[in-house]
C-alpha cells in the first residue's frame, strides 16, 4: 500500500511539474507573441502616418490642380457678357477633371467678330484629363489671336495640330 501511495504522489506530481512547465512555457510564448504583435502595430502606426501624409500631400497638390484649372475657364459672368441668356453648369465627377468649356469673341481678319463658345471633354479622368483640358484650352485661347483663324473649322484645326505636335513621342 505505501508503494501505491508513493507512485501516485510521484506521479501525481511528476503530471504537476509537467503542467506547470507547460504553463510556464505558454506564458512565455504568450509575452513574445505580444511583443511581436506590439512591433507589428507600431510598424503599422509609423506607415499609417507615412501615407496620411502623402495622402494629404496628393490633396494638396490635385485642389491647387483644381484651382489652376477652374482659373482657366471664364466665369459666369464672363460667359453672360458674351451670351447674356445662357448659364454654366459644371460638375465634374472629381477634383480635376477633363471637361472644360470656353467663351470669347473671334476677330476674323477681315474685322468680322463672332461669338464662340467651346465645350469639351478630353481623354482621361482625374490627373491626366485635367493637364489635358488645360493644354487645350491655352490652345483654344491662342487660336483667338492668331490671326490665320477666322473660323471654328480653322480654330479646331490649329488646336489639334498643336496637341498633336505636343503629344508627339520622339
Amino acid at each position: 500500500w505505501w508503494f501505491r501511495i508513493l507512485f501516485i504522489s510521484l506521479f501525481s506530481l511528476m503530471i504537476l511539474l509537467i503542467i506547470k512547465y507547460r504553463e510556464k512555457e505558454l506564458k512565455k510564448q504568450k509575452r513574445k507573441l505580444e511583443n511581436i504583435v506590439k512591433e507589428r502595430t507600431k510598424e503599422l502606426e509609423e506607415k499609417n502616418i507615412l501615407i496620411q501624409q502623402k495622402n494629404t500631400e496628393i490633396l494638396d497638390s490635385i485642389n491647387y490642380a483644381k484651382r489652376l484649372q477652374k482659373s482657366s475657364v471664364p466665369s459666369e459672368t464672363e460667359v453672360k457678357k458674351i451670351f447674356p441668356n445662357s448659364f454654366v453648369l459644371y460638375m465634374p465627377k472629381d477634383i480635376v477633371t477633363g471637361d472644360f468649356y470656353f467663351a470669347g469673341i473671334i476677330r476674323t481678319n477681315d474685322g468680322n467678330e463672332l461669338k464662340g463658345i467651346t465645350v469639351g471633354d478630353c481623354t482621361g479622368h482625374g490627373v491626366p484629363g485635367a493637364f489635358m483640358s488645360i493644354l487645350t484650352l491655352a490652345y483654344v485661347k491662342q487660336s483667338l489671336v492668331e490671326k490665320d483663324v477666322n473660323s471654328p473649322a480653322e480654330a479646331l484645326e490649329f488646336v489639334s495640330k498643336k496637341i498633336q505636335k505636343v503629344l508627339e513621342y520622339k
